[in-house]
């Protein structure tokens, strides 16, 4: 643990941690779990979320306190921003703020939040230099910086398996206070038998919060309805918003834009989202997610090299992916017949047969019309693969990256063309 640490200094740290309020992996990493002593824990991430939830119910004013009062204001800011992880656009729409505005009250109230938990668990304060006059847009909000976020999520979080009903049941859970307070009545269906998924369980679960809170705020007084069901390539989730009796509100742009970041976190685990919104239905929000399972993917990698054949084996261990490699071209055909593959990796440079050829063939075969043929090799030939009918293009030698990168999106193809 370090010595002195500035309540200024633990801003950035408090604000990622709490960006991050529902993603155990990241909670792990964070400076916090060194800073207030928390790195012995049984599970650091759930006691670092524990400590920062009570933290801010620990800045709720008396019930005394009026309403329009700062430390009202600062504890709601708190609340909606990072316990119910809602964005600065809905935020600010809520507490009727200017974006700017909300954004200079959202630092001072971090600052706030950091004073408390230095004191709290006193660790030493220094006087804070003065902010920069016109601080800008934090981080997070930045469109160039959510890329990288996502780049981040991608390379940082594996797939697991994650079993679909307690995820949603748990993520019902957390909108428990929002569904009371905007007295909303919740149906969840769910199949007898579900198959496990192959997920990032922290992205899909903030997803999961997009679209329910959305789902709720469309329709106080009334209901939403959630059926989970099994379909070939994956398990689909549908969300509907059902106006009751009472006059129903009508979904604001800043929060239906915030399922484009749903859309995203979704896309990092092979998924896909469509949305529905017509604030004139009697149904003014219907989604749709889509998400793999955790069944192994059978992928014919062809190539003549029996060391780059070990490269592919390695890189694909632990993913959903389960490599078939044939060195003989010949054999291509007989092994086709018995695997099944639904994404096939070709080398060109084979022997007895010129890669090229090869995939003209896939292309024109009842059985291999359909299935998307990636080819990898040393030859700068991306235009060509593409002319002829491939479906993507890796540069040899191969990374797990970049390997698993290309099959994911033909996945996400298929989820999509799934969905139409």
């Amino acid at each position: 643990m370090k010595d002195t640490h500035t309540s200024v200094s633990l801003v950035p740290d408090l604000r990622r941690a709490l960006q991050h309020l529902y993603d155990p992996a990241a909670l792990r990493r964070s400076p916090l779990v060194d800073y207030l002593r928390l790195e012995h824990q049984k599970d650091p991430a759930q006691a670092l979320r524990r400590l920062l939830t009570e933290a801010i119910e620990a800045l709720k004013p008396a019930s005394s306190v009026p309403p329009q009062s700062d430390a009202w204001r600062m504890y709601q800011i708190l609340t909606q921003r990072f316990v119910e992880q809602l964005t600065q656009k809905e935020v600010a729409a809520d507490l009727s703020l200017g974006t700017r505005q909300l954004q200079r009250q959202e630092r001072r109230t971090l600052r706030t939040l950091a004073d408390y938990l230095c004191a709290r668990y006193e660790l030493r304060l220094e006087p804070a230099p003065p902010e920069p006059a016109g601080a800008g847009v934090p981080a997070s909000d930045d469109v160039s910086t959510r890329a990288q976020e996502l780049d981040w999520l991608r390379k940082s979080l594996p797939s697991e398996p994650v079993d679909l009903g307690p995820l949603i049941a748990s993520t019902l859970s957390v909108v428990g206070p929002m569904l009371k307070s905007l007295g909303v009545s919740v149906e969840c269906t769910m199949p007898q038998t579900v198959a496990r998924l192959a997920v990032q369980q922290a992205t899909i679960r903030q997803a999961l919060l997009i679209m329910l809170t959305t789902a709720i705020h469309c329709v106080p007084r009334g209901r939403v309805y959630i059926k989970a069901s099994a379909e070939r390539w994956g398990e689909r989730v549908d969300v509907r918003a059902v106006r009751g009796a009472a006059i129903s509100a009508v979904p604001d742009p800043g929060r239906l834009s915030s399922l484009d970041v749903a859309r995203d976190l979704v896309a990092l685990s092979g998924g896909s989202l469509e949305v529905v919104s017509d604030d004139r239905a009697e149904e003014p929000f219907v989604a749709r997610l889509t998400l793999p399972v955790a069944e192994q993917v059978p992928v014919l990698v062809v190539d003549d090299n029996a060391d780059a054949l070990r490269l592919y084996q390695h890189c694909l261990a632990g993913s959903r992916y389960q490599l078939i490699s044939v060195r003989d071209p010949q054999e291509l055909t007989t092994v086709i017949e018995h695997c099944e593959p639904q994404i096939i990796v070709l080398d060109v440079m084979l022997p007895g047969v010129d890669g090229w050829e090869l995939l003209g063939r896939l292309r024109a075969h009842p059985k291999t019309c359909a299935v998307p043929v990636i080819i990898s090799t040393i030859l700068p030939q991306e235009q060509l693969a593409a002319s002829l009918g491939a479906a993507g293009f890796l540069s040899k030698p191969v990374n797990r990256q970049a390997l698993l990168s290309a099959l994911d999106a033909q996945m996400r193809v298929h989820t999509g063309n799934r969905g139409n």
